[in-house]
């Protein structure tokens, strides 16, 4: 239990997820996120997916850290309100969020792998579960 506690209140670090990360398609495509450094508890992102030299969508990404948490903000397509998920679980090169009343993902987690990452979009979608992979790799 004391391990537990302990996990929850040692601060956060995901400077692991900074830096520029590229998906790209067998069809063309390429989807890139791109991550600042963290500064004072908090990191900016942006998505973009492109094909064909035509922008297909983008967002705008935020982890910041507020007094009841660690908090992912998503703002696909520039959207407002932006969508929140809370820091459930994290470790050395893991981030897991969720927002379990959100349509769809409920849950986003980030896994890092060397200078592969990992990100898994995870929910319901129209009544039937739904699972998404992304694979980046580190762009040189």
């Amino acid at each position: 239990m004391w391990t537990l506690l302990l996990l929850l209140l040692a601060p956060v670090d995901l400077g692991w997820l900074a830096g520029t990360w590229l998906q790209r398609g067998d069809d063309g495509q390429v989807v890139e996120e791109r991550w600042s450094p963290p500064v004072g508890g908090n990191l900016v992102g942006t998505g973009r997916t492109v094909r064909a030299g035509r922008v297909l969508g983008n967002e705008f990404l935020q982890i910041e850290v507020r007094d009841d948490g660690t908090w992912y903000r998503a703002q696909p397509g520039g959207r407002c309100p932006p969508t929140d998920f809370k820091l459930v679980e994290h470790g050395p090169a893991l981030a897991v969020f969720t927002a379990p009343a959100h349509d769809f993902p409920q849950r986003i987690a980030y896994r890092r792998e060397g200078d592969h990452l990992h990100v898994t979009l995870d929910g319901v979608e129209g009544g039937q579960p739904r699972h998404l992979e992304l694979h980046f790799t580190r762009a040189p």
